[in-house]
Formats: C-alpha cells, structure tokens, sequence
C-alpha cells in the first residue's frame, strides 16, 4: 500500500474512531474496539509498528472485557494481529505468548 493510500486510510479510520467514541459515550463496545483493530493494521501497514501495537492491544484489552475473557472469535482475531506485529517486529517470544493469552 502506497504512502497516499495508508494516509488516507488512517485519516478515515480515526474518523471513525472519533465517531463511534462518540457515538458509544467511550463505553465498552466491539464497534470501538474494530476501530483500535483497524487502526493498528493501518499503522502496521505504515512501517509504526510500534503505534501498531498499541492500538492491538487496546483492541485485544476491549474484546476481552466485552466477552468477559470467554473464548470468541474476535479475541482470537486480536491475538493472532499481535502476534503479525510481533512477528514483523522481530520479537518472537512475545509473538508465542500472544497466542497462549486466550484462556488466561
């Protein structure tokens, strides 16, 4: 993906960030926590792994509190994102620990 086209794509994902914070009164809500996915991939996409990161984390850390840390797809989604970051960061045991974080 081209510098342009990442730019743009994150310009319109933290709008929709803002909006459903916005929409949502900040509470805990999958719509949210889509958007912190979404942007970590952007970010990620970007060459900010780091930025990356942080935003799969809150994602993950928000998908584990809406399903009260139950097993469900959008978790395993979270850990598998951190896991690439991870991967593409070149940390490869917190890459193994992501993928154990699931039941815990």
């Amino acid at each position: 993906m081209g510098i342009g086209k990442t730019g743009k794509s994150l310009e319109k994902y933290e709008q929709s960030f803002e909006m459903r914070r916005a929409i949502y009164q900040e509470k805990l809500h999958p719509d949210i926590a889509t958007s912190l996915n979404n942007l970590g991939g952007v970010y990620e996409a970007m060459g900010k792994l780091e930025k990356s990161l942080e935003m799969h984390e809150q994602s993950f850390e928000m998908y584990r509190a809406i399903h009260k840390g139950r097993l469900h797809p959008d978790i395993a989604m979270s850990l598998n994102n951190l896991g690439t970051v991870y991967y593409a960061m070149g940390n490869l045991e917190n890459r193994w620990r992501s993928t154990n974080r699931a039941s815990k």
